[in-house]
């Protein structure tokens, strides 16, 4: 069992061990036809898990273990109390964004055990939001990846700001504006010093980076970049009056 918060990367990957040993401890047990020790095995962890939730603690340490927990009851045939638990488990997952690590796997189980229970509402709504931190996590890995490919070919070089606008946009849209600004700023130097700082692009650069600092809220910040840009684009006639 958890007592604190898996903050970095090894404390996520030695919670997710501990998580795996425990569910093979379990499987081990019921295939030695042991359901009283896996049963008991089981209500000594819920206990202690409840303990940690009633103390306050409903992140994503207390819904891995208690989905764990339910994988296990599934194994012994519990239908009643994986019913018990999935429900626990939707408060708890309801209340957390989609960046916590394990929440897919978390989804994805739940998903499949409210299929076994023939709630099949249920477990749509679970694997589409699942399938959707599956697909971000994708996309972000994908260009991320492309930006290490054509960083080799010069960190000011103007192919990396098709990939870094993606995934800025993708950042707004997943609430993580400051990783945003990060993209934007990068893009605003590349054009800034490929065509200097008083060329059309360079304002269209400004007009997204404020789009990212208003995202985070920095309005005053915004207003000045989004006046900047626009004044840019208006000299250098980048973009025809009536653009939409």
């Amino acid at each position: 069992m958890v007592d604190g918060s898996t903050n970095t990367l090894n404390d996520v990957e030695n919670f997710e061990r501990q998580l795996n040993d425990f569910f093979l401890q379990v499987k081990t047990k019921l295939e030695k036809g042991n359901k009283d020790d896996v049963v008991c095995l089981l209500k000594e962890n819920y206990e202690a898990v409840m303990e940690q939730i009633d103390g306050g603690f409903t992140g994503i340490e207390q819904a891995a273990v208690i989905d764990t927990l339910a994988l296990g009851y599934m194994g012994a045939g519990d239908f009643k109390t994986i019913e018990h638990l999935l429900n626990l488990l939707k408060d708890i997952v309801g209340a957390l964004h989609d960046d916590p690590p394990l929440l897919d796997s978390i989804l994805m189980h739940m998903g499949s055990m409210f299929t076994t229970l023939g709630k099949f509402e249920e477990a749509i709504s679970l694997y589409s939001r699942g399938l959707k931190i599956i697909e971000r996590e994708f996309a972000i890995t994908l260009y991320y990846r492309a930006i290490d490919i054509l960083e080799k070919r010069g960190t000011e070089n103007e192919e990396l700001v098709i990939p870094l606008s993606a995934l800025g946009n993708l950042f707004i849209s997943e609430r993580k504006a400051t990783d945003a600004e990060i993209c934007f700023k990068r893009i605003l130097n590349i054009y800034s010093k490929i065509y200097g700082k008083d060329n059309g692009r360079v304002g269209m650069a400004m007009c997204s980076l404020a789009h990212a600092l208003c995202a985070n809220g920095k309005v005053t910040e915004a207003i000045s970049m989004y006046k900047n840009g626009i004044q840019l684009i208006k000299d250098n006639k980048y973009i025809v009056v009536d653009d939409n």
